[in-house]
């Protein structure tokens, strides 16, 4: 939530319906009473209708603070610091967590069942009696939303070890049925390489755990550009020493821009003043200078170049991410990733693209290959901005 207000989005959360301290401090385990499993409304809540109810009342608070109604309301999709735990180390928990109360809980309503006695022949019945209908149906009469002109983005990693890949694939062919046709006008699915669940994947440690997705959906919804690509990585395993920097063109403006450019984990500008930005959009190159039109530009692997005095300008290398020029000489820059280009080596960068392409024109998986071309698009890029 935190990045999202750093970003200027007034940004709310709630308690999914039920109240932390009163439910083991939030926490399944076996064994233990967990109030909300027992209650009809309160495991609704827990499941979807918070959202329902919480967002109105948010928006109230956000009228009522800044004097005007929200022009736009984002949903993330899911709690980041919950299930990206999952992939750091804790996989072994999860159902002592998760599965094993919700067995004793919600579908026997007995804290002495013994989960190693679930039978996968006869009791997959009772999961679907008391369980299923709050967790298992997902309804593709989307009609109010699409009128509504909401849009969503749904991805997904091919690596995920606890959901099955293809079940937004399968969502997707259930909504194309529903209505009838192409449903491309407000859904899209994307489907992460080597992705994992919520997140990153151990085996996979060269695809971005973060992904950008609320600034590709704000991109959509405020100025009906529709995001056509995945999010790209590049590894930064090519250092090298330092080089001279290049291009320091910015002559033209007496103002200065307010430029915040943000990775993931960490913030190299915030709101710090500059004479120039020139950036790599799937447009074409662009320079942002005061009193720049407002914009919002996806990248692609490509040169940041800040120009912060006459005659001087630092360089990053960025495989992706989104440009968002606002009123008032703002520009905020959300990059997958970004490295000073001095601390690529062509020759490292020459070999990697080798590597790269052995892979992507091999016999291997899909996914393997899938992968590799991704790699290529960022590593040559990256050896064009090297030249």
């Amino acid at each position: 939530m935190l990045d999202y207000l750093n970003e200027g989005f007034a940004v709310a959360g709630g308690d999914s319906g039920h109240l932390a301290s009163e439910n083991n401090d939030g926490d399944g385990a076996p064994n233990t009473y967990l109030p909300y499993l027992h209650d009809r409304d309160q495991v609704l809540a827990w499941i979807h209708n918070s959202i329902a109810l919480f967002t109105p009342p948010a928006r109230e608070f956000v009228k009522a603070y800044y004097g005007r109604d929200a022009a736009y309301s984002y949903y993330y999709g899911f709690s980041v610091g919950s299930e990206t735990e999952w992939a750091q180390g804790q996989e072994g928990s999860l159902a002592e967590a998760f599965s094993i109360p919700i067995l004793q809980n919600l579908v026997y309503d007995n804290l002495s069942y013994d989960s190693s006695t679930f039978d996968w022949g006869s009791n997959i019945d009772d999961v679907d009696d008391n369980a299923g209908v709050f967790i298992d149906e997902t309804s593709t009469d989307l009609t109010a939303f699409r009128e509504a002109g909401g849009k969503m983005l749904v991805s997904q990693g091919w690596a995920d070890p606890y959901n099955a890949a293809t079940l937004p694939i399968e969502y997707l062919e259930q909504l194309q049925s529903f209505f009838g046709g192409d449903v491309s006008d407000f859904f899209n699915v994307f489907m992460v390489p080597g992705g994992g669940h919520c997140g990153g994947a151990s085996s996979y440690p060269s695809v971005p755990a973060k992904h950008r997705v609320i600034a590709a959906l704000q991109a959509w919804v405020e100025l009906g550009i529709k995001p056509e690509t995945a999010v790209r990585a590049a590894r930064p395993a090519a250092f090298r020493a330092p080089i001279a920097q290049r291009r320091g063109y910015a002559e033209a403006a007496a103002d200065k821009i307010k430029l915040t450019l943000a990775l993931p984990h960490q913030t190299i500008f915030k709101s710090s003043e500059v004479v120039q930005v020139n950036l790599s959009s799937e447009s074409g190159d662009m320079g942002v200078l005061a009193n720049h039109v407002p914009s919002i530009e996806q990248l692609k692997p490509g040169l940041i170049e800040v120009i912060a005095e006459q005659g001087g300008s630092k360089q990053w290398f960025a495989s992706g991410g989104f440009a968002i020029v606002q009123p008032d000489n703002q520009l905020s820059v959300n990059a997958v990733e970004a490295y000073p280009l001095e601390d690529f080596s062509i020759e490292n960068v020459r070999n990697q693209i080798a590597e790269a392409q052995k892979v992507a024109s091999g016999s291997g998986s899909e996914v393997d290959i899938a992968e590799a071309q991704i790699e290529l698009e960022v590593l040559e890029s990256l050896q064009a901005a090297l030249k």
